[in-house]
């Protein structure tokens, strides 16, 4: 089962850092931000199957 909800940021400076740090209980990761144009046909996959589809939709 997979939820997905469609959200807004509340920093909405955030939008403009090409790549913004993030900390989860004490692991630290860098996200960065895609265009939808950069998955599918052969490009990286996005899991779920279906998820890729929901999004463009």
């Amino acid at each position: 089962i997979v939820l997905v909800y469609d959200g807004k940021l509340a920093n909405r400076s955030l939008y403009q850092n090409e790549v913004i740090q993030g900390d989860e209980l004490g692991q630290k990761f860098s996200a960065v931000w895609k265009r939808l144009g950069d998955f599918g046909d052969g490009r990286p996959p996005v899991y779920p199957d279906g998820l890729l589809e929901l999004l463009k939709s």
